[in-house]
């Protein structure tokens, strides 16, 4: 080897070596900020319901049940050994950062993207708080698409991964349905049209498709499940406002501290600007994955405007999707009418992208002060005090059910009372009967206290609000929750002894 040779090499091992320190030392900070807020994080009533459905529900009744879930079970089936086997909840939490972090590391190491793009995103308000500190099925989608992304290039020459993946990625939430199927569909159409035998594929394929299968066969609603109807409501404003969510996220706080709508019609122009410019550069630059995005946002669309309106995190998933596409658009050949100097290039669209990723920081870091210097919700505290309390001998009474469900979390062998289902349990379970009772009031609870026999003082009762004045000499506030929650408004917590009459 002659010195020339040897010098290159050496040099060569420096960059990596560099890179390699680099990406390691973005991944320790990821992992020190997103640990910290989810240790200090408390838990609400979404993130609650997979973790009681997973310790409550025997395995033999959870695909009767998942069909009121909305989503498939794959986040539960992980969760069941763990809750059954008397876990703590905390073990939730740990699980999640598991696989955020696997998706961190697999998108640090080998997204095609600058690193100061690396950076934004991994500390923006999605990856940097929403979908690393809230522990729900969502991680598992930005993993799958990710680690579809980084073996994209070998999907023909590994097929059963590339379809093993699509499987999971079905089987994640209905959010991720729509990618995943347009991805298949994208498969199967580029195996028809390459030289290669149809053969090879047919196995691999054939497993993409029966993950399509298990998530529509755990999608299709129940009878009686609160959004059975194909279209449940119509939400005309859904759209514009989930654009804006995802690219220039403002979080709970400041959201609703604005009043005045100009900053909301600003911030949705520009969210709607950098959408339409990135779908543009994508149709440019690869056709297929503009077709894979399209077909997903507009699975999307189809459930914020007539299912379910949801919030910051299913609307993330447009932003989470486009990194995907352009991620995946750089395998496939530029087309001949592609000119890096037209209006709508690569350049551009990172620079629109690093702006609204730069933007979101704010929130990010907004939520993470938040963890550390108020609570998300009220059920922690709560239970902790419920669990000096002797119970049993006391009927414990939840209302409103969502609200109870969260404390049930912390008490795996408490049975709560729910006075808009009027019955026993822990989750919930979305019936239409649960939807219209949902909301009774005050009085309303107490006339079904009382029909059922259930107003002495071996009741408690948890409510999210003061009781009313009048009700006062019937009930005495025992303790409450009620101070620096800066979460779910109505995770407040007051519970009231029923006094002796």
């Amino acid at each position: 080897m002659n010195q020339t040779q040897s010098g290159d090499l050496l040099s060569i091992g420096h960059i990596k070596s560099r890179v390699l320190t680099w990406e390691v030392i973005v991944l320790t900070c990821y992992a020190i900020l997103i640990f910290f807020g989810a240790m200090q994080h408390e838990p609400w009533r979404d993130e609650a319901q997979s973790w009681l459905i997973a310790r409550d529900i025997p395995l033999s009744q959870l695909f009767q049940h998942i069909n009121y879930e909305g989503t498939p079970a794959l986040w539960h089936l992980i969760l069941m050994p763990f809750a059954k086997s008397g876990f703590p909840p905390s073990t939730l939490t740990y699980i999640h950062l598991t696989f955020v972090l696997l998706a961190a590391t697999i998108f640090t190491y080998k997204a095609p993207f600058s690193r100061l793009t690396k950076v934004l995103f991994l500390f923006s308000f999605y990856m940097g708080w929403e979908y690393a500190v809230i522990a729900r099925n969502y991680n598992l989608t930005v993993l799958f698409v990710f680690a579809i992304a980084a073996s994209y290039g070998e999907r023909f020459s590994k097929p059963i991964v590339h379809c093993v993946l699509i499987l999971l990625l079905f089987n994640t939430n209905v959010h991720s349905f729509f990618i995943a199927t347009a991805l298949l569909m994208l498969y199967v159409y580029e195996v028809g049209q390459s030289q290669v035998s149809f053969e090879r594929f047919k196995g691999p394929i054939a497993i993409a498709c029966l993950g399509a299968l298990l998530a529509l066969l755990q999608l299709l609603p129940a009878a009686d499940n609160m959004r059975a109807e194909v279209f449940h409501e119509f939400n005309y404003r859904a759209l514009p406002r989930a654009i804006m969510n995802a690219f220039v996220p403002l979080s709970r706080q400041i959201d609703s501290g604005i009043h005045d709508y100009l900053p909301f019609v600003f911030l949705t122009l520009t969210a709607l600007g950098v959408f339409v410019y990135s779908c543009i550069y994508l149709f440019k630059r690869s056709k297929e994955m503009f077709v894979v995005y399209i077909l997903s946002i507009l699975g999307l669309f189809y459930l914020f405007v007539f299912k379910y309106y949801g919030g910051y995190r299913h609307h993330g998933f447009i932003l989470i999707f486009l990194i995907f596409s352009l991620w995946t658009s750089t395998y496939y050949k530029l087309s001949p009418k592609y000119y890096t100097d037209d209006l709508f290039n690569k350049k551009w669209t990172l620079i629109l992208l690093n702006g609204t990723l730069a933007f979101s920081l704010l929130a990010s870091a907004l939520m993470h002060f938040s963890e550390q210097t108020q609570k998300y919700s009220g059920a922690k505290d709560m239970s902790t005090y419920l669990s000096t309390i002797d119970l049993s001998d006391q009927v414990l009474i939840g209302s409103p059910s969502t609200l109870s469900s969260t404390l049930a979390l912390y008490l795996p062998n408490q049975l709560f009372w729910y006075p808009d289902i009027e019955d026993f349990g822990t989750y919930i379970v979305w019936t239409k009967k649960f939807e219209k009772n949902r909301y009774i009031d005050f009085h309303e609870v107490e006339k079904r206290i009382r029909k059922n026999k259930l107003d002495n003082d071996h009741s408690l009762i948890v409510f999210n609000a003061p009781t009313p004045a009048e009700s006062l000499l019937n009930y005495e506030l025992i303790y409450k929750i009620d101070k620096h929650i800066f979460g779910p408004s109505d995770e407040r917590y007051y519970l009231y002894q029923i006094l002796n009459k």
